[in-house]
């Protein structure tokens, strides 16, 4: 196994050189190098491969704000000002949040074990505080909040736990 700090010589750059199996430090400019040319390629491919999209996203944006239509030139021509797509979303917004998603902890361990009855008391805890902390924290409107945020293809929750906070001091 060769240690990634090293790299084999190559006989042919070295002229008058017996090529031998010795290997060279590789300095940390160069190490460097090689890791910002490897970012920078991943984020070509990336774009290159976001590209096509950009069309389809502003398509989306313009139906979403009713700015499908040029500004109106002649008189005659039509100048929509109702949205036929945010009741469509409202609707969806609701009905996805009807439903209450939230979370549910169930007990693993063998039925009739000497630990079963144990687990299954710890997992109605946790559903408790889960409840609990559901309400407290107002999950349904950040939810609502992702689901809207969903109608420009972007919607992120994230959840942590913040270790100080046990003594309730924060």
């Amino acid at each position: 196994m060769t240690n990634p700090q090293w790299s084999a010589v190559d006989p042919s750059a070295q002229a008058g050189v017996r090529a031998t199996n010795q290997a060279v430090p590789i300095s940390d400019e160069v190490r460097n190098m090689e890791i910002a040319q490897t970012v920078r390629q991943l984020f070509y491919r990336a774009r290159d491969a976001r590209r096509p999209l950009i069309a389809q996203w502003k398509k989306n944006y313009r139906v979403l704000n009713n700015r499908m239509w040029t500004s109106r030139a002649e008189p005659w021509m039509p100048a929509p000002e109702i949205s036929d797509i945010w009741p469509l979303i409202a609707s969806l917004v609701a009905w996805m949040t009807d439903q209450r998603p939230g979370c549910e902890v169930s007990a693993s361990a063998p039925p009739f074990s000497e630990f079963a009855d144990y687990y299954q008391n710890i997992a109605d805890q946790m559903n408790s505080i889960l409840d609990a902390q559901y309400s407290e924290n107002e999950e349904d409107a950040e939810i609502e909040k992702i689901l809207w945020d969903v109608k420009d293809s972007v919607g992120a929750m994230a959840c942590r736990w913040t270790g100080r906070c046990e003594d309730e001091s924060c």
